[in-house]
């Protein structure tokens, strides 16, 4: 046992397990985390999207019939 915890290997050999291990773990939360970022980004700039274009046609409409009223 004291030449397993005094082999450089054995410890070599953990300390990769356990990096790779949370690169693995770091790479599925930023996946997850990225996934419902996206949704909710998507979700929001649709909304904004809608909202500012229904602005936009409404100052053009308003635009519009403002200038057909004075001519």
């Amino acid at each position: 046992m004291e030449d397993k915890w005094n082999n450089d290997e054995f410890w070599g050999y953990y300390i990769y397990k356990y990096i790779t291990g949370m690169i693995q773990s770091i790479y599925i939360i930023y996946k997850y985390y990225t996934s419902i970022f996206t949704s909710i980004f998507t979700c929001i700039y649709k909304y904004i999207y809608k909202y500012i274009l229904h602005v936009y046609y409404k100052y053009i409409y308003m635009y519009i019939t403002s200038i057909l009223q004075g001519h």
